[in-house]
């Protein structure tokens, strides 16, 4: 950090450090079970972006167009690509 901003940070923390008086809370076991929850979602959505963001980090590195990596059916015309079905010939229009 630039030192005039940490000085400001620093200031601002002692001023709320003394200037808050003592108040009298009280923290029942709801709260901390409702605190160990957030945590454990903020560590589980953490490791969700991280695993998000890496994936499409390797992907963007991966080599593409060579066939090799790309599952079954990916390819046009295959079965189960595409919109029909993956048939290959489109919408049949029945007439009946």
């Amino acid at each position: 950090m630039k030192p005039n901003l940490f000085m400001a940070v620093l200031q601002l923390a002692l001023l709320l450090r003394f200037a808050v008086r003592r108040s009298a809370t009280y923290l029942d076991p709801g709260s901390g079970s409702f605190i160990f929850q957030i945590l454990i979602a903020a560590v589980l959505g953490s490791m969700l972006s991280i695993r998000i963001w890496w994936g499409r980090v390797s992907g963007f590195f991966r080599r593409s167009g060579t066939g090799k990596d790309d599952p079954p059916g990916d390819a046009p015309g295959e079965r189960g690509s595409g919109p029909d079905g993956g048939n290959g010939q489109g919408r049949e229009d029945r007439s009946d």
